[in-house]
């Protein structure tokens, strides 16, 4: 697939070595994909709500269980030159991707769902992208970015 322009210009601005990691999104059915300077953010995120939790007396279980939501499935694939990138095979098949895909922006990173998935999203944003995207879209375009 190719990544849209939202997303590989932000990797030349950041001047990153051009590597995507791919994992599970926390909670919706799709992936969530970044470079690897958001990588250590998200740890810190990560961190800080560990800290939180244990404040508010929550059990060492629920951040290690965060913690295998967020970096359980993470895999790492390099940008071509032209934007392209091969999805591994084990996640596409986790977010149901098969030959389009949506991707969403989302802050320091972005979200790639399945089309069909994203039309049933629980998030109204997503459903209208997914419509939008898909009205625009030929029918043998193998991405869709929003």
């Amino acid at each position: 697939m190719i990544l849209p322009a939202f997303v590989t210009g932000v990797l030349d601005r950041r001047g990153s070595a051009r590597t995507i990691c791919f994992g599970v999104h926390e909670r919706d059915s799709c992936l969530h994909a970044y470079d690897e300077s958001y990588h250590r953010a998200l740890f810190a995120e990560i961190e800080r709500r560990r800290i939180s939790d244990e404040a508010a007396g929550r059990t060492a279980a629920d951040h290690h269980s965060r913690l295998r939501r967020v970096f359980g499935f993470v895999e790492q694939a390099s940008v071509a030159d032209d934007g392209g990138i091969v999805l591994p095979p084990l996640l596409r098949r986790k977010a149901m991707i098969k030959r389009a895909a949506l991707v969403v922006g989302v802050g320091g990173s972005f979200e790639i769902w399945s089309p069909r998935v994203a039309r049933d999203a629980a998030d109204p944003l997503v459903r209208e992208l997914a419509d939008l995207r898909g009205q625009a879209a030929a029918p043998d375009d193998g991405m869709l970015a929003a």
